[in-house]
């Protein structure tokens, strides 16, 4: 069975923009973009170093035709290197501008697994925000064993996610399908799709559906699924595949100054998301990988915990905040 590494970026155009809360600005800005190029460089070389001979095939989906040079990492080169192939794709499922203020591509994943249904195998789809800081071995076979495997991110029923909580996910899917309330179907965490062809084969028709009615939804004016995550979920639920086989080998790490919600032995999961380390520890990842063309799965790891800091004590990672944001401001007024 073959294993499939997968991300994907899709890039906004100018007065065709939301709002990204990780990273802010403009969507369609070069500086935007690039933060998420840098994360992009980290995701697939971290996932180089320690899983060269575990996956089998490298993919990266996008609708950037011209591949850009970020800090002096020619994309292009860098790609074609290391045998990823580039799969350029266009969102066919654009939500309006009122659809709702955030996240308005995150959609491009059903694109994706549109174009996965028919490659045979295990996938895995990431957000780039991800370290692969250990070997992905377990995780594939677990995938080929399971068909499925989902991440439950620790939400309390009544809160607000993106526009809709759990319990309005669970009245929608009530009265979508005409069934009972369905009090076991949990928010499932996008940033990670783990599933074998034939499971996305049985996933498509059941988004089709859904996509279908939470657009009626929307014509109403009615509480509707936001985002890829809502629907992931009910899509899920619906093929009584909710499990928490996911925790084994990534959490959503939240490090950021006020919400610092890291656990010992986080470094010893398979893939760190890191969702609050887009514009700083990714940056500073990427520019100590960048000139260096051979590490070992144990260097990175040692580089990797320097600039994220999941060892280190909530103090010491407090500390690097202010560091960060110093340093920040001195640039930017020399920039200016």
């Amino acid at each position: 069975m073959r294993n499939y590494f997968i991300s994907w970026f899709y890039s906004e155009q100018a007065n065709d923009e939301s709002y990204y809360p990780s990273v802010g600005g403009s969507s369609s800005s070069a500086e935007f973009q690039y933060v998420y190029w840098r994360c992009i460089y980290v995701l697939y070389r971290s996932a180089l170093i320690t899983n060269r001979d575990i996956v089998t095939d490298w993919l990266f989906f996008t609708n950037v035709k011209n591949l850009p040079t970020v800090d002096g990492v020619d994309f292009g080169r860098f790609f074609e290197e290391n045998q990823i192939q580039v799969v350029y794709l266009e969102l066919t499922r654009k939500t309006p501008k009122d659809w709702y203020g955030a996240w308005r591509n995150q959609f491009y994943l059903f694109d994706v697994l549109e174009y996965l249904k028919n490659l045979e195998g295990n996938h895995l789809i990431l957000d780039s925000d991800c370290v692969i800081a250990h070997s992905l071995q377990d995780l594939y076979q677990e995938i080929e064993r399971e068909q499925v495997l989902t991440l439950p991110i620790d939400y309390s029923i009544e809160k607000d996610i993106n526009g809709c909580s759990m319990e309005q996910m669970r009245q929608i899917y009530q009265k979508m399908f005409d069934t009972e309330y369905p009090k076991n179907l949990l928010y499932m965490g996008g940033e990670f799709i783990a599933m074998t062809s034939e499971a996305v084969s049985e996933l498509l028709p059941i988004f089709y559906d859904i996509w279908e009615k939470d657009q009626k939804l929307y014509e109403q004016k009615e509480q509707k699924l936001n985002e890829e995550a809502h629907t992931l979920s009910l899509c899920y639920y619906r093929m009584g595949k909710v499990n928490e086989l996911g925790r084994k080998y990534i959490r959503r790490i939240w490090t950021d100054m006020n919400l610092d919600q890291v656990k010992e032995g986080d470094d010893k999961l398979a893939i760190w998301h890191l969702p609050a380390e887009k514009k700083f520890g990714f940056a500073e990842l990427f520019k100590r990988l960048k000139n260096r063309q051979n590490i070992t799965p144990e260097e990175l790891l040692r580089i990797s915990d320097s600039c994220m800091k999941l060892t280190a004590t909530k103090e010491q990672r407090k500390r690097n905040w202010y560091v960060r944001y110093g340093k920040n401001k001195i640039k930017k007024l020399f920039i200016k």
